[in-house]
């Protein structure tokens, strides 16, 4: 009993403790590992395509896996996100958002030349 506690209950917990997530108003920030770290970020100004998948028991707790993609480099999931349609709405705006704002920057920029 005492190894399928371990097995079942603290090293999926250990594994979830390890991941963070950080969405900021310039880019997806994630950071996960045990034992050595390991960082990715994504910039909404690139813009992304935004997956959400979600399996019978994340519905039931309101939450989903996000995969967001670039098609340059590997894909970047977000596993067990909650409240998984807010995040996707919002992601969806701040790329929306950072590009009209890359593009008024790179016409302004060209107005002066």
């Amino acid at each position: 009993a005492a190894a399928a506690i371990v097995l079942f209950v603290i090293v999926p917990f250990l594994f979830w403790l390890s991941r963070t997530y950080t969405i900021t108003t310039r880019r997806v920030i994630v950071r996960e590992g045990m034992g050595s770290r390991s960082r990715r970020e994504l910039s909404h100004t690139r813009g992304y395509s935004i997956a959400v998948r979600r399996g019978i028991l994340q519905r039931m707790w309101g939450a989903g896996t996000i995969t967001l993609s670039n098609g340059v480099d590997a894909p970047l999931r977000l596993v067990n996100v909650p409240s998984v349609n807010l995040v996707h709405e919002a992601l969806a705006d701040q790329v929306e958002v950072n590009q009209i704002l890359a593009h008024r920057d790179a016409q302004s920029g060209n107005a002066g030349d």
